[in-house]
């Protein structure tokens, strides 16, 4: 069975495809260049086409999984969108290891991508561990 419909195109981009999402009716593209992260956003159109680029840099995604980015449409053309992140040369491959990682967000403004600013957390000494009641790996 042939999933895909019409044509296909291919988007150069400067960095690996870790997951595509959707930013409403476009799509947005995250990955590595080995040292940064980035965010590149696409339009879906007849022919598909990049629009913009974020890098965040010497960082890594500090969640792979499709479920840790989040994205909150405001209005057809804008949204706010989050995905948390690593730093320093720490491989994404660490995620589940790690005792923190910040969240990135940024805004969209018909595929213009802009930062609006990172939540960083900070690790808890023992006596706020609290047993993994809340989650342990996931959110």
């Amino acid at each position: 069975m042939r999933y895909a419909q019409g044509e296909v195109y291919s988007l150069p981009l400067p960095h690996s495809v870790d997951h595509v999402e959707a930013l409403g009716k476009h799509a947005l593209v995250v990955g590595s260049d080995g040292k940064d992260l980035h965010f590149t956003s696409v339009r879906l159109a007849r022919l598909p086409v990049t629009v913009d680029r974020y890098t965040q840099k010497n960082s890594a995604q500090g969640e792979t999984r499709s479920h840790g980015f989040f994205y909150q449409p405001e209005s057809e053309f804008d949204g706010l969108l989050g995905l948390p992140i690593i730093g320093g040369g720490d491989a994404a491959a660490d995620q589940l290891r790690r005792e923190s990682a910040g969240v990135l967000f940024l805004r969209n403004h018909a595929l213009s991508l802009g930062d609006l600013g990172r939540l960083d957390a900070r690790p808890a000494g023992k006596e706020r561990n609290d047993g993994c009641r809340a989650s342990c790996v996931d959110w």
